[in-house]
């Protein structure tokens, strides 16, 4: 009772600190508070780990990419404002502040939801789906999984090996591949056999082999100088592993003894993308710096939360020609996706880094860059986009807030999948490896995704081939069972 009374103290010292700021126009007390509220978000998650491990990622996900660089140049007596008008920065907190404080009420009200839920039996409800055997559908994800990783491996290599000769910013702006695009669209679907097979729940030294060589892969994307790959695979991993062990007590992964471990590890691992995205970009670092490494990871990521204000800033100047941001991904899927492609629509494809994309591509982060760096923009640089930003361009306040609602409920709901259901939790997963980078993501993209052809077609290919081996294993045991009984 006391942990509860305590963090509810928390809470309503948050709400309390962020309204003195935005009262008396200091952002300092503000930024405090929305610090505060994302403290409590995290802290409650630890009460049920099991049903908040997806909300809790997000909230740190947020706060390094939002919020970190601006609290630690705070604490640090550093200027955070970046230059910045009062006026804007004080709408850039009130944004966050909404869009985290909605999405703590939508994850409330789903736990709500599915507390008064009648428990009604479904016993008599048919499957959409025959059932097949999980082990024809592991056997057959896990050899998929090997072949289209091999393939992903071989394009990061050439990749890696572009970058080295041409620097980090080349990758966006000068890189072809010598692979024809069908190879590429089959390398990426390493993740969606991946997340088969890891949610066929296979023993735990075959998971761990496997999470083994998913890792290597990731080692290859992380020195290619992109980093956001291997950070949203590492902690969806963790999110995985904390969600099967909470189903089996008997496998530890996380004990008392591991947690203080990984806590070092995550700050070691910190520090090291920290000086990675210096050296990345071609500086030195002079005087290395534990302490200061890590500030700057933060300092660094701070790009993100830059956008909303941003937007603020120049929404004025946004041209009229886009229609809009938050649907964007839809717009281009519309117009340029596979179904667009197959159906012979004529959607003119757009290349990132042009004047054509800033004013008609709907993608915020293409006409943010645009207008911020103009020629800089054209030469391969970006200040990347922010899905709070998107839907605030669009919809304001109230858009950002039902937004956030929704997604809090998003969040609860993803780790409520029964285990059996292979198709639904390796949806969920992919989702969640989408959703965890949301704060420097585009607001729908993630749904988009969903749709993804390829994805769709491998899951398809893995029920068919379990379904085919399945029915005539069936058949083969019926016949053994006929020739038993003739014996006899």
């Amino acid at each position: 009772m006391n942990k509860r009374i305590w963090t509810i103290f928390i809470l309503i010292l948050s709400i309390i600190t962020f309204i003195l700021g935005i009262l008396i126009q200091n952002m300092n007390v503000a930024l405090v508070g929305i610090v505060l509220l994302i403290f409590y978000n995290v802290i409650i998650s630890f009460f049920d780990i099991k049903n908040r491990m997806v909300f809790l990622v997000f909230n740190i996900t947020f706060f390094v990419l939002n919020v970190g660089g601006n609290f630690f140049s705070m604490l640090l007596g550093k200027d955070w404002s970046n230059g910045f008008s009062n006026e804007v920065l004080q709408s850039t907190l009130l944004i966050i502040y909404l869009g985290i404080f909605t999405l703590l009420i939508g994850a409330f009200l789903f736990e709500l939801r599915k507390k008064h839920k009648t428990e009604a039996k479904k016993e008599g409800k048919k499957p959409i789906l025959k059932p097949v055997n999980i082990e024809y559908v592991r056997k057959f994800s896990k050899i998929f999984f090997i072949i289209t990783v091999c393939l992903a491996s071989v394009i990061t290599i050439e990749k890696l090996i572009f970058v080295q000769q041409n620097g980090y910013v080349s990758l966006y702006t000068g890189f072809h591949s010598i692979f024809p695009s069908f190879l590429k669209k089959i390398a990426d679907t390493n993740l969606i056999f991946f997340l088969i097979y890891i949610c066929t729940f296979p023993s735990k030294k075959e998971t761990l082999i496997t999470i083994g060589i998913y890792g290597v892969y990731l080692a290859l994307t992380l020195f290619t100088g992109v980093r956001g790959t291997a950070v949203v695979a590492v902690l969806m991993i963790l999110i995985y592993l904390v969600y099967r062990q909470s189903y089996n007590k008997e496998e530890k992964y996380f004990t008392k003894k591991t947690i203080p471990f990984l806590a070092i590890c995550a700050i070691v691992f910190i520090v090291f993308l920290g000086a990675y995205n210096t050296l990345r970009n071609g500086m030195k670092i002079e005087n290395f710096n534990f302490f200061d490494q890590f500030v700057q990871f933060f300092v660094d990521q701070n790009t993100t939360g830059k956008v909303i204000s941003y937007v603020e800033e120049y929404k004025d100047q946004l041209p009229d020609t886009n229609v809009s941001y938050t649907f964007g991904p839809f717009i281009s899927y519309v117009r340029q996706g596979t179904i667009a492609q197959i159906l012979g629509i004529d959607g003119t494809h757009m290349k990132f880094n042009t004047e054509e994309m800033a004013l008609y591509g709907n993608d915020l982060g293409s006409t943010i860059s645009y207008l911020v760096l103009g020629e800089q923009y054209l030469n391969g640089f970006g200040i990347g986009t922010q899905y709070m930003a998107e839907v605030y361009a669009d919809f304001s306040y109230w858009g950002v807030m039902i937004y956030n609602l929704l997604l809090g409920m998003i969040l609860m709901a993803l780790t409520n999948i029964r285990k059996e259901n292979w198709i639904g939790m390796t949806y969920s997963f992919f989702i969640i490896s989408m959703v965890i980078y949301l704060p420097r993501q585009p607001a729908l993209a993630w749904v988009v995704n969903l749709l993804s052809i390829p994805n769709i077609l491998s899951i398809i290919l893995i029920y068919l081939l379990a379904f085919f081996y399945s029915k005539k294993s069936k058949m083969l045991e019926m016949e053994q069972l006929n020739e038993d009984s003739l014996d006899h």
